[in-house]
């Protein structure tokens, strides 16, 4: 069951915000408000990371984490979820790109830790299998097994996913 309240909204909208202020600008924190903070100053036009403040602003300082029980408040809660459903979609096709373009060249640390995110996140398309496929033989053993693992991750799932469509 999910906790009641906003705290895992707060906490999702600053890590995507924390995210897109390292691809594009290269600047890294490891603390949701100061994340938010450079995001204000670095990127201060950004639609993604002003609704990640927004909330924050809203969600932790204004309603302390809790529903807010006025009409309009619970209005813009639920517009600012709508929103954040489209924040997703922009993290999840920045990381796929991120992967796409970074992976094949990265340290083995960081080679283990994407394909770890890539199990977490079954992107179904060719781009990144061609990539897996091309990590199963890297010059890594620890590299060559996750790889391996992760593909056998997305096509079960995919494999699941058509049967799911068939039973539809």
């Amino acid at each position: 069951m999910a906790p009641r309240g906003t705290r895992v909204l707060v906490a999702l909208t600053a890590w995507i915000a924390t995210l897109i202020l390292a691809v594009e600008t290269r600047r890294y924190s490891g603390q949701k408000r100061q994340s938010l903070q450079l995001c204000k100053k670095y990127l201060p036009h950004d639609e993604r990371t002003r609704l990640a403040t927004t909330i924050n602003d809203l969600c932790k300082g204004s309603w302390g984490y809790a529903l807010p029980d006025r009409t309009e408040s619970r209005s813009r809660l639920r517009s600012l979820c709508r929103e954040t459903l489209a924040l997703e979609n922009e993290y999840l096709r920045i990381i796929h790109d991120y992967l796409v373009a970074q992976l094949p060249y990265a340290s083995v640390q960081k080679k283990l830790q994407a394909l770890r995110i890539v199990q977490d996140v079954v992107y179904q398309d060719n781009e990144i299998m061609v990539v897996l496929e091309t990590l199963t033989r890297d010059a890594d053993e620890a590299v060559q097994t996750s790889a391996t693992k992760t593909l056998e991750i997305l096509k079960h799932t995919i494999r699941a996913q058509g049967s799911e469509e068939e039973i539809k």
